[in-house]
């Protein structure tokens, strides 16, 4: 009895770990998320695809007409890169407003890549970015247009590499 018994406890103790294995989400590292708002939060995981807050190794979209906020005080936002408008017709607005709200970008900003892009900078605000374009690509089929504005006490866009 004993052997049957401590058998079934295995065979349970083996469904239970099944169980909780298959119903634990899988988190996947994403490289590249999209902007999925029309305004609101950066830091708000719903307004970005599959849920991925850009990282410091996450290009950022932002190319639905949307405008991004990083608005509150002491708020930071990372990406590895990030583009407002990336196709013609396309257009996305940063905004960074917070007292003491940053930015940080290790590669390019690109400020309207193929499609229209602005990027506003208000008091006590900054950006930091590996390079900037604005207004990156002009063609035959298409003319990018991009507005970056930095304005106020302490407000500034750096460039670092």
């Amino acid at each position: 009895m004993k052997n049957k018994s401590a058998s079934q406890a295995i065979l349970i103790g083996q469904f239970i770990v099944l169980i909780l294995f298959a119903s634990t989400p899988i988190v996947q590292a994403c490289t590249t998320t999209y902007w999925t708002d029309r305004t609101g939060n950066w830091g708000d995981a719903m307004n970005w695809s599959g849920g991925c807050i850009p990282g410091s190794s996450v290009d950022a979209f932002i190319s639905n007409g949307g405008t991004a906020q990083i608005a509150s005080a002491l708020q930071t936002a990372e990406a590895l890169s990030l583009t407002l408008g990336e196709n013609p017709g396309e257009s996305g607005t940063v905004e960074v407003s917070g007292s003491h709200s940053d930015v940080q970008v290790g590669g390019t900003i690109f400020v309207g890549y193929r499609g229209s892009g602005t990027l506003t900078i208000t008091e006590r605000a900054g950006v930091r970015s590996g390079g900037g374009s604005i207004a990156s690509l002009a063609g035959p089929l298409w003319a990018s247009n991009g507005s970056a504005t930095v304005d106020g006490v302490d407000a500034a866009w750096t460039g670092e590499r």
